[in-house]
């Protein structure tokens, strides 16, 4: 059964990637890496020139954000800190506070005979994390049953620690258990509490056990209603000086053409009447995203944008 389901996801994915760049063999990401990266993936891979970029946010993307962990790793200081980053950030990420007792365990765990095969995997996903250059820890959301199976097998030695006159660690995984179901209870209340994270920036969250629920809400609201109008939409996406970076509003399905809406962002006049020209038969809409809450009004075709705002 795992065999065939690993089938049909490969044979879904080669599909999809035939019909969106012709070859079952190309990754989306391979054509975006391609087209935009100057830091490579791994650290012996050397550093891209820089391509000719049409949007100054894509430039500080690929140039400024990417490449400070590139910089970051290239030394043996560097790659030591950068790889106890790593690793503490995927606690603070599968783990948070409330699993962390159990880990006092993990030496035995690791050396379980019965879970060798298991091992044998962690071992490659942190040689694989140690040699990625830019690393986030939801990239190794496929091995979560890995890191938990582990996680359990350590929580059955702890809670034999001590046995049966000195039940410390039968205590201490009740405590873990009763603490995981409170911290789930809580994440169901936190809205009307008004206790959850921020939105932006990402970077305060995007390391921690949860997010936001409104994460994305607002962009896709403003999908799903252009959606609902008659004939095909462009959405035009004007950002605010102080835009935060990777609250990207541009993205399209693979047939962008085909699709109901098309979004673009906002360039200097001449390129903004082709894309114009181009989608003739298109609804022409302005989305400005930094606005409190955002706004979605008629593109003043004839009108020039700000300077600054490409």
């Amino acid at each position: 059964m795992p065999l065939a389901l690993v089938v049909a996801a490969g044979a879904w994915m080669g599909y999809y990637d035939y019909r969106a760049f012709g070859s079952p063999r190309i990754l989306p990401y391979t054509v975006n890496r391609a087209a935009y990266a100057v830091a490579p993936y791994f650290v012996w891979q050397s550093r891209r020139p820089e391509p000719v970029y049409r949007h100054e946010l894509m430039r500080k993307f690929y140039t400024e954000f990417e490449t400070q962990q590139y910089a970051k790793i290239h030394s043996f200081s560097g790659f030591l800190t950068q790889a106890l980053l790593k690793v503490v950030e995927v606690l603070s990420f599968f783990a948070a506070f409330a699993l962390l007792p159990p880990l006092i365990m993990m030496h035995r765990a690791l050396f379980d005979k019965r879970i060798r095969l298991l091992v044998f995997c962690f071992l490659v996903v942190v040689v694989g994390m140690g040699i990625e250059i830019y690393f986030i820890p939801h990239y190794v959301a496929t091995f979560t049953v890995l890191f938990y199976a582990i996680g359990l097998q350590a929580m059955r030695h702890l809670r034999q620690c001590g046995g049966k006159d000195r039940p410390a660690g039968a205590a201490i995984v009740r405590l873990t258990v009763a603490v995981c179901v409170l911290m789930a209870g809580l994440r169901l209340v936190d809205v009307p509490l008004h206790i959850g994270p921020a939105e932006w920036p990402v970077s305060h969250w995007v390391w921690q056990w949860y997010g936001p629920d409104h994460f994305g809400t607002e962009r896709a609201g403003i999908q799903a209603a252009l959606e609902q109008l008659p004939g095909k939409q462009v959405a035009i996406v004007r950002y605010g000086p102080g835009h935060y970076i990777l609250n990207d509003w541009v993205y399209n399905s693979a047939d962008i053409d085909d699709s109901k809406v098309v979004w673009a962002r906002e360039m200097g006049a001449p390129d903004n009447r082709e894309l114009i020209d181009y989608y003739g038969d298109r609804k022409v809409w302005l989305i400005e995203p930094d606005a409190s809450p955002a706004t979605v009004t008629p593109y003043p075709v004839s009108a020039h944008p700000q300077a600054g705002q490409r």
